[in-house]
């Protein structure tokens, strides 16, 4: 992101350029990733619905230390659905980082803390959302650095092109 405010800090032509171009970049970027928004949100909400089964269970564990086993069985059949969206994300990220440290980690963390708490923040909706941002600043920056703006944002230009002709398929139908 402070690379994309200080190309639009030293960009000297018209401001409202800039942001179309970035805004077209942002939009194919997103269209691209949808399956993978997608995901993360229903991994997301998921995550949210059983908040209230993890708060019950850490009833349990203050009263007898039931709980601890039986929210590790819940994990353990969420499991699956959050390999997939782990493997899912490398595959479409190549952030092994995220992938195979950060998401296992935020898990421990959740089933660690009373209610699942950290589930609320809607982790991996924002993770995949940040992965878009950074992608597509990141070919915008790369497109103005080899051409002048005005080709980027031309009506001729192939990303314009294609997310028009995608909105355009969509109001008709």
């Amino acid at each position: 992101m402070k690379d994309v405010q200080e190309a639009y800090r030293n960009y000297q032509g018209n401001p409202e350029n800039f942001k179309q171009g970035l805004r077209a970049y942002l939009e194919q970027v997103y269209s691209e990733n949808y399956k993978l928004r997608n995901f993360a949100r229903t991994v997301d909400s998921a995550n949210r619905a059983t908040i209230p089964i993890d708060a019950a269970l850490d009833y349990f564990n203050i009263m007898g230390g039931v709980g601890y086993a039986a929210k590790g069985l819940k994990t353990l059949a969420m499991l699956p659905g959050y390999l997939a969206y782990d493997l899912y994300y490398i595959a479409k990220t190549k952030d092994l980082l995220g992938g195979l440290v950060i998401n296992p980690v935020y898990e421990i963390l959740s089933w660690a803390s009373l209610g699942a708490l950290p589930h609320v923040l809607a982790k991996y909706s924002k993770q995949a959302d940040k992965y878009m941002v950074k992608e597509a600043s990141k070919r915008f920056l790369s497109k103005i650095s080899r051409k002048n703006l005005e080709d980027v944002v031309d009506s001729g230009s192939d990303v314009i092109a294609r997310i028009g002709g995608r909105e355009e398929r969509r109001r008709a139908a």
